[in-house]
């Protein structure tokens, strides 16, 4: 595909790992990709809650939960489902059994949950308090107050340990659970996603200008990474591979970040339109991103051309670095 816009070139792999699907779920529906065994994405709509393979055929379906939002894990062993009447109530995913089961939630996307694997969820109270549900035993307690504006994202580390909360202009708060310490960091722009990087020093925050913006536990500002230009809608760490992160925006773009060489690695506009682009994610061990269209278009692309062009890069990163290397010499 050539564009007289900017002047690029752009060559697409079509194959059976990077078709849409659009048109072959059972309804048209919001959907979230899940990291299962057996099943890519979860889609709801107003009378209830199913599974589709990456075909969009259907697995299993759960009737007359009329959710409002539907969340899952990141090992998509559990999944949330938050209806009208403001109770949340989490299952399993391979049985659907009953986990847990709270009221007084506020009606919120799906960046205001956030589960630490099978232990605990972080979420938005109807008063806009941020609380903890420990899913082991039940108990549900409060984390942060209220907060001063509208919450639009928790995240818990996956420890369990650190807690944040972006709220709009800007304001954050970072709780240390081990201390009860709550820090407020100096705000640069409202976050409407979050999450917390696989290297354990860092978080990120992604903005309403597109950047992504990292910080480390003091609150400080390590480092932004530019590339979308519109509000970010979604951060996801990679489940296995500790420098990679996705993000997608409401620029319609998702985007494959290497931390450690510190640049985008992979950009792709999987849907007509900015718009049209709902949300991404990992699949599986994270080989492969499954993407949602606004009209329930499904689709699965592997990341395989990205592993290559990453070694690409270390590889001339390190010969870079090799040329510009000091001597090592006995003089003075």
């Amino acid at each position: 595909v050539a564009s007289a816009g900017n002047q690029s070139i752009s060559i697409w792999h079509i194959g059976p790992e990077a078709v849409s699907t659009c048109g072959l779920a059972p309804i048209r529906s919001v959907a979230r990709p899940l990291a299962g065994q057996t099943s890519a994405f979860l889609a709801f709509d107003n009378t209830g809650v199913l599974a589709l393979d990456e075909r969009g055929g259907r697995v299993w379906t759960m009737a007359g939960l009329r959710p409002r939002t539907v969340v899952c894990n990141g090992e998509g062993s559990l999944f949330l489902v938050l209806t009208a009447d403001r109770r949340m109530r989490v299952y399993r995913t391979d049985d659907r059994s009953l986990v847990a089961e709270v009221g007084g939630v506020r009606i919120a996307g799906p960046n205001c949950f956030s589960f630490e694997g099978e232990y605990s969820l972080a979420y938005v109270a109807r008063d806009d308090s941020i609380r903890i549900l420990d899913l082991r035993t039940g108990d549900d307690c409060e984390a942060l107050p209220p907060a001063l504006k509208e919450t639009l994202s928790v995240s818990l580390s996956n420890d369990g340990r650190w807690l944040v909360a972006c709220e709009r202009e800007g304001l954050v708060r970072l709780l240390d659970r081990s201390t009860g310490t709550v820090r407020k960091p100096v705000g640069t722009s409202t976050g409407f996603a979050s999450a917390f990087v696989s290297n354990g020093i860092e978080w990120v925050i992604g903005d309403w200008r597109g950047d992504l913006v990292f910080r480390d536990f003091h609150g400080d500002v390590t480092r932004t990474l530019r590339g979308h230009s519109a509000r970010i809608d979604g951060v996801v760490p990679h489940p296995t591979d500790p420098e990679i992160l996705l993000s997608y925006s409401a620029d319609g773009s998702v985007r494959l970040w290497h931390l450690g060489l510190g640049r985008e690695v992979l950009a792709m506009t999987p849907f007509v339109g900015a718009s049209a682009l709902r949300c991404a994610g990992f699949l599986g061990h994270g080989d492969r991103i499954a993407m949602v269209g606004s009209d329930g278009e499904l689709a699965t692309y592997s990341i395989t051309d990205a592993d290559h062009s990453i070694q690409r890069m270390q590889n001339a990163e390190r010969e870079r670095l090799h040329r510009f290397a000091p001597i090592d010499i006995d003089e003075p």
